[in-house]
C-alpha cells in the first residue's frame, strides 16, 4: 500500500472506530465494502462469522445490545502490506451481568485502497503479524 492510501486508511478507521464509539452504524457502513467479510479472535468463546454490510452492522450492534458503553480506544494503528493492523482497548460492562470487560483486542483490517475488504481479530499482535506473513 503506497503512502497515500495508508493514510487514507489510517483515516477512514479512525474515523470508523469515532462512529463504532457513538453508535452510528450508518457512517461505520460506508467504509465497508458490500462483501466484507468479518472473523472474531479463534479463541472467543463463541468465534462469529460475518459476510457483507448487512452481519457485519449487526454484528457491532450487538455489541452495543449486549454491552453498556463498549468501546474501542486506539493503542497503535501500522501499515502491514494491504491491511492496517489496529492495536485496541476495547471496554464495557454487561448489561445483564453488570460485569465490566477490560482488555486489548487486535484488529486487522484488509483494504483495497478505498474501502475495508476485511476483519480478522486477533488476541495479540504477535498473533496478528503471524497470520499475515502466513498470507504472503
Amino acid at each position: 500500500m503506497d503512502d497515500d492510501a495508508a493514510d487514507n486508511a489510517l483515516a477512514s478507521l479512525r474515523r470508523g472506530y469515532d462512529a463504532f464509539n457513538r453508535g452510528d452504524f450508518d457512517a461505520v457502513m460506508e467504509n465497508l465494502d458490500p462483501a466484507i467479510e468479518v472473523q472474531e479472535r479463534a479463541d472467543a468463546p463463541d468465534p462469529r462469522h460475518a459476510s457483507g454490510r448487512e452481519q457485519v452492522i449487526a454484528a457491532f450492534r450487538s455489541l452495543h445490545e449486549e454491552f453498556e458503553d463498549y468501546r474501542f480506544e486506539e493503542r497503535e494503528f501500522r501499515v502491514e502490506g494491504d491491511h492496517v493492523i489496529a492495536v485496541m482497548r476495547q471496554s464495557g460492562r454487561g448489561r445483564i451481568s453488570g460485569v465490566p470487560v477490560e482488555g486489548d483486542i487486535v484488529h486487522a483490517w484488509r483494504t483495497d485502497g478505498r474501502r475495508l475488504t476485511g476483519l480478522q481479530a486477533f488476541s495479540t499482535l504477535d498473533e496478528a503479524l503471524a497470520a499475515l506473513a502466513d498470507e504472503r
